[in-house]
């Protein structure tokens, strides 16, 4: 969904493969639609931002584990290096 997301915005802010009738855009060409300017850097930027969310994410709840003294050794485990 994320890549549909980035689509969406990305065309808003670069309009390709469209044509103007009457008020309305109309897809001429699907392919550069979707895969316009924007895309090349926002599709990384996105992967890459919900990774680090999920890492973030993850971390919150081991940590919240951790002080709630819940399965702690093996929150404590997941967190550390290796």
């Amino acid at each position: 969904s994320a890549m549909w997301i980035l689509v969406a915005n990305g065309w808003m802010q670069s309009p390709t493969g469209v044509v103007l009738k009457n008020g309305l855009f109309q897809v001429t060409n699907w392919w550069t639609a979707i895969f316009n300017p924007n895309f090349d850097i926002g599709f990384p930027h996105m992967w890459i931002a919900t990774l680090e969310l999920a890492l973030f994410f993850f971390a919150a709840v081991s940590a919240w584990f951790i002080l709630k003294n819940r399965h702690a050794d093996l929150f404590t485990t997941l967190l550390k290096p290796t």
